[in-house]
């Protein structure tokens, strides 16, 4: 029996939200971004989660993409390499 080892480990995460609009998503990395620019810290956070989940991927020789369309949902794909 052969065991297959591939080169990278990763995960998806995907949902059915309202999307994100295409002109945001090269700009969700940076610190305090928000593509909504009707929420407040109160409703939509400070702008900082994807800041850091960059700076762990890229940490760790990692990659993340993010793919969404309006009204159908997100898609977050990280992969690390298997050591």
């Amino acid at each position: 029996m052969q065991i297959h080892r591939f080169p990278y480990l990763g995960f998806v995460i995907k949902d059915q939200g309202i999307g994100i609009n295409e002109a945001d998503i090269p700009y969700l990395y940076e610190r305090f971004y928000r593509g909504d620019k009707s929420r407040d810290r109160k409703t939509g956070g400070i702008g900082i989660g994807l800041s850091i989940v960059k700076a762990l991927v890229d940490a760790h020789d990692g990659e993340i993409k993010i793919e969404s369309e309006i009204n159908i949902g997100t898609t977050v794909t990280i992969w690390f390499p298997k050591v």
